[in-house]
């Protein structure tokens, strides 16, 4: 009987353990007002590495350049209306929440340092992603009125995906 105590009492100190742990990357997020101040760094660290992933170069601005390593991102913004026919609601959902999580600012300077042909879209990505992102009010919002962010990082390699 003391044994299944000992074994109780443990399974509940570990199930409590576990209740206390946060996987939710935006605990420590620092969200910016507007793009231009994604260029301070104060209390930026860095959150996670990305390692020769495949990703989609979704535009340039004057300053930023924007990249989405998600799974589909080359279907969503090439083929939107095939990707839509080809997926029943549900999967499509998940697959645009994936997308608008995924996105990256990358300082155009950083873009430019790798000389990539003109038109390219396609490369393998490297890059250490921080803490520090801003809303993307244009996109949805969940149900708690959260927006996804597009989070700044830093390329630390970029090729051209054939």
């Amino acid at each position: 009987m003391k044994k299944w105590i000992v074994y109780l009492c443990c399974l509940l100190v570990g199930v409590g353990g576990f209740a206390g742990c946060s996987d939710d990357e935006g605990d420590n997020l620092i969200i910016v007002d507007d793009i231009d101040d994604l260029t301070n760094t104060e209390g930026e660290k860095i959150d996670f590495v990305l390692e020769d992933v495949p990703a989609y170069i979704v535009g340039m601005g004057d300053n930023w350049g924007t990249i989405c390593y998600a799974d589909y991102a080359y279907e969503y913004y090439e083929n939107h209306e095939y990707l839509a026919a080809i997926t029943t609601v549900s999967e499509y959902v998940a697959i645009e929440k994936d997308i608008l999580n995924k996105r990256l600012y990358v300082a155009r300077d950083e873009f430019l340092e790798y000389d990539l042909p003109a038109d390219c879209k396609l490369v393998y990505l490297s890059a250490q992603v921080t803490n520090i992102g801003i809303n993307s009010l244009i996109d949805w919002h969940d149900d708690n009125g959260k927006f996804p962010v597009i989070r700044k990082a830093y390329l630390t390699g970029l090729r051209v995906r054939e």
